[in-house]
């Protein structure tokens, strides 16, 4: 399995993931922009990883760059995670995944985080199994907060 980061600047790279968000956009969320990919492209803080079996993408995750204060160091939040429906069962999330923290150490990023739906069993049990838990099992004192635009 060859996993590497993906090169924004490449359109055969965006051609690659954006194939890939055709079928993550099937799975959950049909309505999603079939130009994700190319968006993604243009956004300076993000760092896309994908994995390869055999030269054929399999699984991608989107990441997005920021930078916590408190900790003068970067801040990764993984905003998708997704492994092709040929692929799964095989191990490609958590090799992925393994190797995104690896990256995100030698990168001396400060923290890695992302979200999951309540009923995705199998993504959270990856997620603990790589030592993710919830916000507040970690900071019971420190709330995790959003608002989204289209309820002002």
């Amino acid at each position: 399995m060859e996993l590497r980061e993906i090169d924004r600047t490449s359109q055969s790279d965006i051609n690659l993931l954006s194939a890939l968000f055709k079928e993550y956009a099937a799975e959950v969320k049909p309505d999603m922009s079939p130009t994700v990919a190319g968006e993604l492209a243009e956004i300076p803080c993000f760092r896309g990883f994908m994995a390869f079996d055999d030269g054929k993408p399999i699984a991608f995750c989107v990441c997005f760059e920021t930078y916590s204060t408190y900790r003068s160091k970067y801040v990764w939040n993984l905003h998708d995670v997704m492994v092709s429906r040929s692929a799964r069962g095989m191990g490609a999330g958590r090799k992925l995944l393994e190797w995104v923290l690896s990256k995100a150490r030698e990168c001396n990023v400060a923290k890695v985080t992302l979200e999951v739906e309540e009923d995705n069993a199998v993504a959270k049990a990856l997620y603990a199994s790589l030592g993710f838990q919830d916000f507040t099992a970690k900071a019971p004192k420190e709330h995790h907060w959003h608002l989204y635009t289209e309820d002002l």
